[in-house]
């Protein structure tokens, strides 16, 4: 049986205990068995995903890292940490809220054969783009077609090719977005060997998420300045790459923007703050975004709840 020695997961954790102890409980024992790395690198300011990892250190067979960072560092930065510290030709950095598919590992000696530099893994809700043909020569549009797919944690594995002279890489360009940095500054200047896996291999466990109050911050502002960062590709590939994560990801959807209206993370303030990048980077509709601003929010946050009791 062929092991995944070659192979080490990071995973960045922040405050989520539970969570990551359910991530780690489920991966463990494959672990084991293919014998790749483990790095939990701890970012969280209180203590107790540490003594949880403390406790399975003295009971455990398998041989994983934890690393407690003494000062915060951002999640940014503990990135970075993850590339530094992975010795081995493959890394795949996740996140605690990042469900995997274990009969994945099962496939995952024959993919992590040296051949391949970059594997994209199918993501639930997303795989679906996975299914188009798209160009993988053009370097263009390698970057108009999957800079969104990729802005999404754990959605790849790459090789020692791509972490190869990270450190000449200002990372402090890329705020958030830290491996589409990595990745897209390394396919430019280097042939890298693309390898797509089409079947969902990625979910998410539920979560409240750390970015929803910044949406508006993150995804069309730090987004589009860590695109705009990288040099070489064309402008109009750049603007594509960032509109098309707003039109596959339907993150400012009239869906989505009920459902920001209804937490009140939409509303006139951010509609003016934000307006000229919603134009340039979404279906800008002046119609559907301010009938929005003037729903209720009480009521439509209660007719969400309504809905998603029903859906259950």
């Amino acid at each position: 049986m062929k092991n995944l020695k070659n192979l080490t997961l990071v995973i960045l954790t922040y405050n989520r205990p539970r969570q990551i102890a359910k991530l780690v409980y489920e991966i463990i024992s494959y672990s084991k068995k293919y014998k790749f790395n483990i790095i939990i690198l701890d970012d969280s300011k209180n203590s107790t995903s540490e003594k949880y990892f403390k406790k399975i250190k003295k009971i455990s067979t398998i041989n994983f890292t934890y690393l407690k960072n003494k000062k915060n560092l951002g999640h940014d930065q503990n990135y970075v940490k993850g590339v530094k510290l992975s010795k081995t030709f493959y890394t795949w950095i996740i996140g605690d809220s990042t469900r995997i598919d274990i009969n994945f590992f099962d496939k995952l000696p024959e993919i992590l054969n040296y051949k391949n530099d970059l594997i994209i893994l199918g993501a639930k809700n997303r795989e679906y783009f996975l299914k188009k043909k798209t160009e993988l020569n053009d370097k263009n549009l390698i970057l108009e077609n999957f800079a969104w797919y990729l802005s999404l944690l754990g959605s790849c594995i790459f090789s020692k090719k791509v972490t190869k002279d990270f450190k000449k890489i200002n990372f402090s360009k890329f705020k958030n977005f830290p491996h589409l940095g990595l990745i897209f500054s390394k396919i430019y200047l280097r042939d890298i060997r693309i390898k797509i896996f089409k079947k969902p291999v990625i979910s998410s466990f539920n979560k409240e998420s750390y970015w929803l109050k910044d949406i508006f911050n993150v995804f069309l502002i730090d987004l589009s300045n860590s695109i705009n960062n990288l040099p070489y590709y064309k402008n109009e590939s750049k603007i594509a790459a960032v509109r098309n994560h707003s039109n596959y990801s339907k993150i400012f959807n009239f869906i989505s923007l009920l459902i920001l209206k209804s937490e009140n993370y939409y509303n006139l303030k951010t509609f003016l703050s934000y307006k000229k990048n919603l134009k340039q980077f979404t279906n800008y509709n002046l119609i559907s975004y301010l009938s929005i601003l003037l729903l209720p929010t009480k009521l439509l946050k209660k007719s969400i709840d309504i809905y998603r009791s029903y859906k259950k």
